[in-house]
């Protein structure tokens, strides 16, 4: 499994990419300073997807 980090995963455009990299299989690891219009409900979501591969810094 591939490891991607990914700065402002947790608002909009970060989201969707987030998404897509769980759907391919990467374990996705979110940067993310919380300032922009964050999904928060995303984090149960990415976490329920595949375990071990969404995790927030």
């Amino acid at each position: 499994m591939k490891k991607v980090l990914v700065t402002g995963g947790l608002v909009f455009i970060g989201s969707h990419t987030v998404d897509r990299l769980i759907e391919d299989e990467y374990q996705v690891t979110v940067l993310d300073n919380l300032e922009g219009q964050v999904h928060l409900g995303n984090v149960p979501e990415y976490r329920n997807k595949r375990q071990n591969t969404f995790s927030v810094t």
